[in-house]
């Protein structure tokens, strides 16, 4: 079987579990910013962020939701048409790309050190945002003849070793289980009834459930993996195949430069702190989304509703 069926099959099942979208509007802000005209290390945690999609990954909130909703509907026990625009509008109050790039940003270019080839970084991360864009065109085109590109690249033992280990190196894998965490949050909230006690605006069930809520990402995240829907074993796992592929449309010298990054002491502390500034940063805004959610659930609970 050619490679080009099998990579059709892996990124439909990249695109259903991870639900990371092409954003070609994205694309163009990245490669466009003048990385002249910023000092060297903020050069390199743009950089870094392009390389790990950070800014495609900042804008799946309503596409999160969506997808859940879509499972759910296929359980006829679940009634999701009052919860699932509540959330979707929640969800625009909590999340701001913009603001949380920022904060992202400003964390990870406290990490002490420097760079020596950041050009190299620079246009290795371009050169890698191009081959997601390619992959993406083949998928949409099947164009078997890059297919067979990417199928020759990778038959290659020291080019298929080098992949892999930046692949291994990068923190994409990590940043799709917490996709899948969220995603199994939304699921879960999306089902919750208006006439349930603890969304009764005066009972102490309400009061525990709003002061559980910042803490229920961080428990799903330590949950033991169960598989299934949004599993997050099967998110990285997916993740790290479309990132394979994308790797595999890069040169050489770009793989080198990726590795050279994603392998130094600098690096690691980079990808480190990119892990835990961007968890920091999505927990907050999620918190706040379930939070403004379950108030709006709460206002349409029967005793809410008697006491207007």
């Amino acid at each position: 079987m050619m490679l080009l069926v099998d990579t059709v099959a892996v990124l439909n099942r990249v695109r259903k579990v991870t639900f990371l979208i092409a954003a070609p509007v994205l694309a163009i802000m990245l490669t466009g910013c003048d990385a002249g005209a910023e000092s060297s290390k903020s050069s390199v945690d743009a950089s870094l962020l392009r390389a790990e999609r950070v800014d495609e990954r900042l804008a799946l909130p309503q596409a999160l939701i969506r997808n859940a909703a879509s499972a759910r509907r296929d359980d006829k026990n679940a009634d999701i048409a009052k919860t699932e625009p509540l959330l979707i509008s929640s969800s625009e109050k909590a999340f701001d790309a913009g603001e949380m790039r920022k904060k992202i940003l400003v964390s990870i270019e406290a990490t002490p050190g420097q760079y020596a080839d950041v050009a190299a970084f620079d246009t290795a991360t371009a050169a890698l945002a191009d081959g997601y864009r390619a992959v993406d065109k083949m998928y949409a085109d099947k164009d078997e003849d890059f297919g067979k590109k990417i199928e020759t690249r990778l038959a290659s033992p020291e080019a298929k070793s080098t992949i892999e280990e930046v692949a291994s190196l990068m923190a994409s894998p990590d940043l799709a289980a917490e996709t899948a965490v969220t995603q199994q949050a939304i699921s879960a909230v999306l089902t919750m009834e208006t006439g349930s006690p603890a969304l009764d605006p005066s009972s102490e069930e309400h009061k525990q459930l709003k002061a559980t809520l910042p803490s229920l990402l961080p428990e799903f995240r330590n949950r033991p993996d169960q598989g299934g829907a949004y599993s997050k074993e099967s998110a990285k796992a997916f993740e790290t195949a479309g990132l394979t592929f994308a790797l595999a449309t890069l040169t050489d010298k770009d793989l080198s430069a990726l590795k050279s990054f994603y392998a130094g002491s600098y690096g690691k502390s980079k990808r480190q702190e990119l892990l835990g500034a961007y968890q920091q940063v999505w927990d907050a805004a999620a918190t706040t989304m379930l939070t403004t959610y379950i108030e709006e659930l709460a206002k349409q609970h029967p005793a809410a509703v008697k006491a207007q």
